[in-house]
C-alpha cells in the first residue's frame, strides 16, 4: 500500500518500526534541540544523541549568531530602528548626496530584515553633540539618543511601535547633554529641534532624488510627501537594560511547551512510561562543539545539567539533590574544582568567546579556547590563526588542555541514596549517559560536519561520526573514549573492527 507509513516494498506490511523495536535518536542543531525534546517525551527513545542543540530557547535567541534569529526575535525587541549612515553617493540604497547622512528604518521582515530610507540631512546637523528624538504620536512612546562613540553623525532610536504608527523624527544641535535618556525630556527650557521629519521624504523609483530601494520596505511602497509610520511592529527595548531582559523572560513563557531543557529530565531522572511500552533504560549523550556561536554552548550545558549528566554542585550539597552533586572522587581526579561544571566555569568552556583571549597559547594562538575533553589526546593542532587544523611539524599550535580531561558520564538512572556515588563510574555494556564537548576549532564553531583537509593532524569530524554511530548503535551501551581509552581513535581513520565499510 504506498499509504502505508513505514511501508517501502508496497506489500502492505510495515518495513520500519512497530510496538517491540528499540528507537534512538541523533539530530544537530534544531535537530539536536528537537532530539532533546523527544527523548524526553517519548518513552520508546532508548538512547540519544542531540548535537549542537539546546535548552532555555529565549537564551539560545538571545545569544546566537544566527542572522534569521537575530532578525526574527532581537530585531523584534530593539526595533523598528530609526538609524543614520554617511552616504558616499547615490546608489540602489541612497538617494543621499555624497557627505550627507541617510536617515533610515530597520525592521524585521519575518524571519530577515529590511532597512529603507526615510530622508537626506547634512553632516552638520548630525555632530557628535546633537541628539536625536523619534516620537511615536500614534501610541505616546518617545525614544531618543545622542551620537555614537565609534563616529560623529551615526544615531540609532528604538522606538515601541505598531505597524502604520505615525512617527515624528527631530534632530537637535548640541543638545546631547541637556536631556534626560530615561524619559528623553529636557532639563528646563525644551529648545527648538533643527530639523523635524514627519514625511517619507524620498521614494523609490529612478532619477534625481529616487532610489530604487528607498520608501519601499517588502512589498508596501511609500510616496514623497506621504506621513511618515511605521513600517513594522517592534517593541523597542534598549539593549543590556532591565526592560529587554523582563520582556524575553516573557517571552520564555510561550516558549515553555516546546523548550527541551523541561524534557531532557524524563530522560532517566524522572522517566515518562507508556501503557504497552517496557520499561527500558534510556540513555542521551549531550554533544556541542567547543565555543558555539550559533546555539550558544552554555544553552547546551544547561540542558546538560537539567538532564543530570553534567553535576553542578559539591559532594557535601543536601541529599535531595544527589543527582546534580559531584562524588567525591571528583576534586581528586581534578583539583581545584568541586564539579565538572567548575571545571567548566574555570576554564571559561561555558562562556566559550575566544576573543577574550582567556587562555593564549605561546606562538600566536591568541584566541585559542581550552580543550577541555582533549578527545585526539594531544594530536590536534591548529593555525595561528584559530580556525585551521595545521600539522605540529608546520608550526601547528596545541591549545590548554587540562591535566586530566572531562570526558563526564553517568549511569542512566537517577542515584538511588545518599552513598550511591556508583551512578558516576563508567561501565561498559551498562546503559551509560554523558556530555562530550569536541575541540573542532580554536575559536568555537557550530558543530563538526565540515570537510577537513586529508593531511588534517586529527579528523574531529569523521571521529564523533563514527562515535555518535557506535553509541546509539550500541543503545547508549558503548561511549568508546571512556571504553577504550587506548584504542577509540580507531574511530578517526573508521578502522574500528565495528565499523563497517
Amino acid at each position: 500500500s504506498p499509504d502505508l507509513a513505514g511501508d517501502f516494498d508496497g506489500n502492505g506490511v510495515p518495513d520500519l518500526g512497530g510496538p517491540n523495536v528499540r528507537y534512538a535518536m541523533a539530530g544537530g542543531s534544531l535537530g539536536g534541540i528537537i532530539t532533546a525534546l523527544t527523548a524526553g517525551a517519548e518513552p520508546l527513545i532508548t538512547a540519544a544523541a542531540p548535537v549542537v542543540g539546546g535548552g532555555g530557547l529565549s537564551d539560545v535567541a538571545i545569544r546566537t549568531e544566527n542572522g534569521s534569529v537575530r532578525s526574527a526575535m532581537i530585531l523584534r525587541l530593539m526595533g523598528p530602528l530609526v538609524l543614520t549612515q554617511r552616504s558616499d553617493g547615490p546608489t540602489d540604497d541612497t538617494s543621499c548626496a555624497a557627505g550627507q547622512y541617510s536617515v533610515q528604518v530597520r525592521a524585521p521582515l519575518l524571519d530577515d530584515d529590511a532597512r529603507t530610507e526615510i530622508a537626506c540631512v547634512d553632516g552638520d546637523l548630525l555632530g557628535p553633540d546633537d541628539l536625536m528624538i523619534v516620537r511615536n504620536l500614534s501610541n505616546g512612546e518617545v525614544a531618543c539618543a545622542g551620537a555614537t562613540r565609534h563616529e560623529a553623525g551615526r544615531f540609532r532610536v528604538g522606538i515601541a511601535s505598531d505597524q502604520g504608527d505615525r512617527w515624528t523624527i527631530e534632530l537637535y544641535e548640541n543638545a546631547a547633554g541637556l536631556v534626560d535618556y530615561g524619559d528623553c525630556t529636557f532639563e528646563g527650557a525644551s529648545p527648538m529641534p533643527a530639523r523635524t521629519i514627519d514625511t517619507w521624504e524620498v521614494a523609490s523609483g529612478d532619477g534625481e532624488g529616487l532610489c530604487a530601494n528607498c520608501a519601499t520596505f517588502g512589498q508596501t511602497h511609500y510616496a514623497a510627501g506621504d506621513l511618515l509610520s511605521a513600517p513594522a511592529a517592534g517593541f523597542g527595548r534598549r539593549r543590556q537594560t532591565p526592560e529587554l531582559r523582563r520582556l524575553v523572560m516573557l517571552a520564555q513563557t510561550a516558549l515553555e511547551r516546546g523548550d527541551p531543557i523541561n524534557y531532557v529530565g524524563r530522560i532517566f531522572l524522572r522517566p515518562l512510561t507508556a501503557t504497552g511500552v517496557p520499561a527500558e533504560p534510556r540513555s542521551v549523550l549531550v554533544t556541542h562543539t567547543d565555543g558555539d556561536p550559533n546555539v550558544c554552548i552554555a544553552t547546551g550545558y544547561a540542558m546538560a545539567r537539567a538532564a543530570g549528566v553534567l553535576p553542578f554542585l559539591p559532594p557535601d550539597a543536601p541529599a535531595h539533590l544527589a543527582d546534580y552533586r559531584a562524588p567525591a572522587s571528583f576534586g581528586v581526579a581534578h583539583p581545584g574544582f568541586a564539579s565538572p561544571n567548575d571545571l567548566l566555569l574555570g576554564y571559561h568552556a561555558i562562556e566559550g568567546i575566544a576573543r577574550l583571549a582567556r587562555h593564549p597559547v605561546s606562538g600566536g594562538g591568541e584566541q585559542f579556547l581550552v580543550d577541555v575533553d582533549n578527545l585526539s589526546d594531544g594530536l590536534s593542532f591548529f593555525d595561528p590563526n584559530g580556525r585551521d587544523p595545521l600539522p605540529e611539524d608546520m608550526g601547528g599550535l596545541a591549545p590548554v588542555r587540562p591535566d586530566s580531561p572531562l570526558r563526564w558520564s553517568r549511569h542512566s538512572r537517577a542515584v538511588t541514596g545518599p552513598s550511591d556515588d556508583g551512578v558516576w563510574e563508567y561501565e561498559a555494556g551498562a546503559p551509560m549517559s554523558g556530555l562530550v564537548s569536541p575541540y573542532v576549532e580554536p575559536r568555537g564553531i557550530h558543530g563538526f560536519s565540515a570537510i577537513y583537509d586529508p593531511n588534517s593532524p586529527f579528523d574531529m569530524a569523521v571521529y564523533m561520526f563514527n562515535m555518535l554511530g557506535r553509541y546509539i548503535g550500541t543503545d547508549g551501551r558503548d561511549i568508546p573514549y571512556l571504553t577504550d581509552p587506548e584504542g577509540h581513535h580507531c574511530l578517526e581513520d573508521s578502522s574500528c573492527d565495528y565499523i563497517r565499510h
